[in-house]
């Protein structure tokens, strides 16, 4: 049995996206219990952030860092978000973060692409 609820969008002239067809008649029973694991509802607060970079700094694996949340919340539909949102975040920093050496490389790679035009 399939869900009928559907949104169906398209590209308008001018690169614009408008909606063109939008059913929101359910054939089933929406379940409360599971909305934390809708995008919509994840979310980490400034206070877990700091508590999750804490732990990454000493070492603590996202695993565990999500079964720390888990346990200060009082289980895991409580966080607020799921471990995949720590990973994720931890990948972000870990992304943007800058080491030694990488401005001076880049600086090197724009002054030579520079030189070529």
């Amino acid at each position: 049995m399939e869900c009928g609820t559907g949104l169906h969008i398209k590209r308008n002239y001018g690169d614009k996206w408008a909606i063109h067809d939008f059913i929101k008649d359910h054939n089933h029973d929406l379940f409360l219990a599971y909305a934390h694991y809708f995008p919509c509802h994840r979310r980490i607060n400034q206070a877990q952030n700091q508590c999750i970079e804490t732990l990454q700094h000493v070492g603590v694996r996202p695993s565990k860092n999500f079964a720390t949340l888990t346990k200060q919340h009082g289980g895991s539909e409580k966080v607020g978000c799921l471990e995949r949102d720590i990973r994720n975040l931890l990948d972000k920093d870990r992304r943007l973060t800058l080491e030694s050496g990488d401005a001076n490389a880049m600086l090197e790679c724009f002054t030579l692409m520079q030189e070529e035009i």
